[in-house]
């Protein structure tokens, strides 16, 4: 066989779909593909030895995970028959906030009206449908290369209102380094949980929480 011959034969190992991740949305996007066409093959790759991203495979997780008031996960995790287990934060009312410089107890009028600024800006915002996927125009591209802590400079003065809204923000998404979170992703993360508010509701204030309890993963 020629080495041309070699090149042009099939590869027997070729799949038709691949995915990389075996997290929550990389599980739930092979289980839809296949539901739909199950004739195909799909690859999904995962670069450690557990599938499920957060979501733990084995039992009942310490850590909180979703409420419901994050419609669209729940609704997945029904779908998917995944089981939840609900529990109760007793200590929903004697919460601390706290930032660098330690725990917030009260804060002065100029820095409450900063973040109260910030929370309304982002809420309203957030909610626009234009952010109900990712468009292609010039607001947009702008916010696709503005990162979170770009744009808290832009819309804070006081550095202290920026370390508790920083903190805020990184409750709604998990990343702690927001110079690499884009503004667009956020945005359009906020507006799929149904606004900042609910967010900050669902990972901070919601007393009544619910936990995966075990993913089952079929080959």
């Amino acid at each position: 066989m020629s080495l041309a011959n070699y090149f042009e034969k099939e590869d027997v190992n070729d799949v038709d779909v691949i995915i990389v991740g075996a997290g929550l949305t990389g599980l739930a996007t092979a289980y839809n593909i296949l539901r739909r066409k199950p004739t195909l093959d799909v690859l999904i790759v995962e670069g450690t030895d557990k599938a499920g991203g957060r979501v733990l495979s084995h039992g009942c997780s310490k850590y909180y995970y979703v409420s419901h008031l994050q419609n669209h996960v729940t609704r997945l995790l029904q779908t998917l028959n995944i089981k939840t287990c609900s529990r109760e934060n007793a200590n929903a009312r004697r919460r601390l906030f706290f930032t660098k410089r330690g725990p917030v107890n009260k804060l002065p009028t100029y820095i409450a009206a900063e973040v109260r600024y910030f929370l309304q800006t982002i809420q309203e915002n957030c909610l626009n449908s234009r952010f109900k996927t990712y468009t292609n125009d010039e607001i947009t591209s702008e916010l696709a290369t503005t990162s979170v802590d770009q744009l808290l400079k832009k819309l804070l003065f006081l550095s202290y209102a920026r370390s508790i809204c920083s903190s805020l923000i990184y409750s709604t998404c998990g990343m702690r380094d927001l110079s690499k979170v884009s503004a667009l992703w956020t945005l359009v993360m906020l507006n799929g949980a149904g606004g900042l508010i609910d967010r900050l509701k669902a990972t901070t204030g919601d007393e009544t929480r619910y936990f995966v309890q075990v993913v089952i993963i079929y080959s």
